[in-house]
């Protein structure tokens, strides 16, 4: 019997759409789905209708902040919980570090990590994720 790898699913919730292409086009792979959205009410939409594996995520959107969706995510979500890579272009403060410590796998500064190291990241956290069908 031959194992398949169930093809993992990345949200990409960020509200510049020349940046979720080119985070797109940097994590395309043949066994990802990516699905973009600006919004925290359609990131929750696609979270509901199709449970990501993984959610990059940036704080300010076009209707309300990123947090939100973690937020909805902690009260709603179905098992198991997605990763988590908070993806922004502000400075995170302390109290927001600590807050999600515990529920967020990274948090980048968009103009600081470099393109490679978002890209293996994002392919290792997906990587931990398989599950043979």
């Amino acid at each position: 019997m031959k194992l398949q790898i169930k093809s993992k699913r990345l949200l990409i919730v960020e509200d510049d759409p020349s940046l979720s292409r080119v985070l797109s086009f940097l994590l395309g792979r043949d066994d990802l789905e990516i699905s973009m959205t600006p919004s925290v009410f359609s990131a929750i939409n696609l979270c509901q209708d199709h449970q990501p594996d993984l959610i990059v995520l940036d704080l300010a959107l076009i209707d309300g902040e990123g947090y939100q969706v973690i937020e909805w995510l902690q009260s709603n979500a179905k098992a198991p919980f997605p990763a988590i890579i908070i993806y922004t272009a502000r400075d995170i403060t302390t109290s927001e570090l600590i807050q999600f410590q515990p529920i967020v796998d990274h948090i980048f500064t968009k103009s600081r990590i470099d393109p490679c190291d978002f890209q293996q990241t994002v392919f290792g956290l997906l990587d931990k994720t398989n599950v043979a069908v």
